[in-house]
C-alpha cells in the first residue's frame, strides 16, 4: 500500500501523520483535523510529502509480513491462489455460483462466468487488466505471499 505523508504539526493540526489523497485533496484521519469528518483543501506547495517508506511503523494503518516468494508461470496458478487473489465476485449472488434457497438446498446462478472456478475467474479478471491474450502469453510472474500483522 503506498501512502505519502506529512507532518501534520507544521501545518497546525494535532497528530502523527497526514495522509494524502488524489488532486491535493485530503482528509484527515483519526482525529486529527479539528473535526474528524473534516476535509481541507490543501495546495500542494505548502506539503513536504514523504514517501511512505520513511512513515514510522506504529502509525501505519497495515503490516504486512513476506512469508513466501517465488517465481512461476501464470497459468500455473493454483485454485486456492487464485481464490486469493480477490477474484471479484458475481454480482447477482454474491458468490462463485450457488445461491442457498433454503434448508432443501440451494439452485446456481446462471449469470455469465459465474460457477466458474476461482482460476477460470482470475483468467478473465488477467485478461481484463492485461489485454486479450495475455493469459495465452503465460509469462513468468512473482509469487510474493504474505500475513497481515494485527496492531
Amino acid at each position: 500500500m503506498r501512502e505519502a505523508t506529512i507532518k501534520v504539526e507544521d501545518h497546525g493540526y494535532e497528530g502523527p501523520v497526514y495522509v494524502e489523497s488524489d488532486e491535493g485533496r485530503a482528509c484527515l484521519e483519526g482525529g486529527l483535523a479539528p473535526d474528524i469528518d473534516d476535509c481541507v483543501e490543501v495546495e500542494p506547495y505548502e506539503l513536504r510529502i514523504r514517501t511512505s517508506i520513511h512513515m514510522p511503523r506504529a502509525y501505519s494503518r497495515i503490516t504486512l509480513e513476506i512469508t513466501g516468494v517465488r517465481v512461476e508461470r501464470l497459468q500455473d496458478i493454483s485454485e486456492e491462489d487464485a481464490e486469493a487473489e480477490g477474484c471479484p465476485e458475481c454480482e447477482v449472488c454474491h458468490d462463485v455460483g450457488w445461491i442457498n434457497s433454503g434448508p432443501d438446498g440451494g439452485w446456481q446462478c446462471t449469470a455469465k462466468g459465474c460457477g466458474d472456478a476461482y482460476r477460470e475467474q482470475y483468467e478473465r479478471l488477467w485478461e481484463s487488466i492485461n489485454g486479450p491474450g495475455s493469459w495465452d502469453a503465460n509469462p513468468w510472474v512473482w509469487v510474493i505471499e504474505f500475513k497481515r500483522i494485527k496492531p
